[in-house]
């Protein structure tokens, strides 16, 4: 079996995932603790991992040519999909900072996805990768899988399970799964990002959970 992790290397993930181009606006945001939502120590930390990200974009990725906005925090959202802030953030709001970027990565404590592919929808030249819960030992081991290896892996397996009628899945403890397939249709998540992506402009980071787990990469519907 390949192996799918590697050393963590923040710049091979932004340009494995990204394909970053000349001439794009980069963002970075976090969200902090407000009110009844208390910090704790993973979040702090991811707000820590905002930075280091916004950090690794400054540096030689922007040799690219591409420019980046200041590292935007605002009040994290209530809960999963809530609608974001927009007139409120620092030193932009959220709104402001949106509007300006053509790619967007948010490192936060509730999914934003929803909210961001509506503001997509809107907004024809916007993608945006969510990190909803990230936490820093994902770097040894989703954040650090060879995503082209991950690509290259889920279109053997969209293949194998275009048409099939059934799957089954035998996991490491011995459990076993049985998954109905018929009527299905096959839907891809590899990982990627590339400007003007036919299949949609807002993905989840990391798109794999674990090294050995791509039952992530295939979505059924």
């Amino acid at each position: 079996m390949c192996r799918l992790a590697t050393a963590f290397d923040l710049h091979l993930l932004y340009t494995d995932v990204f394909h970053l181009e000349a001439d794009k606006r980069v963002l970075v945001f976090a969200d902090a603790p407000h009110g009844q939502l208390q910090d704790n120590p993973l979040w702090s930390e991811r707000r820590v991992m905002a930075a280091e990200g916004h950090a690794a974009f400054l540096s030689p990725l922007s040799q690219v040519g591409f420019s980046v906005l200041p590292l935007t925090t605002f009040p994290a959202i209530v809960g999963h999909n809530a609608d974001l802030p927009l007139e409120k953030g620092s030193p932009l709001s959220i709104a402001d900072a949106l509007d300006q970027a053509t790619l967007a990565v948010g490192l936060i404590e509730h999914s934003a996805t929803s909210p961001l592919v509506g503001w997509a929808e809107a907004h024809s030249d916007f993608r945006a990768a969510s990190l909803p819960g990230v936490v820093r030992r994902r770097e040894q081991t989703a954040l650090s899988a060879d995503y082209q290896e991950v690509v290259r892996r889920c279109h053997l397996l969209a293949s194998k399970l275009e048409g099939a009628v059934a799957a089954r899945v035998t996991f490491s403890t011995g459990h076993k799964w049985r998954v109905d397939l018929r009527h299905r249709e096959v839907k891809m998540d590899d990982g990627q990002l590339p400007r003007h992506k036919s299949d949609g402009p807002v993905i989840n980071l990391p798109s794999v959970v674990e090294i050995h787990d791509l039952s992530n990469c295939l979505n059924f519907k």
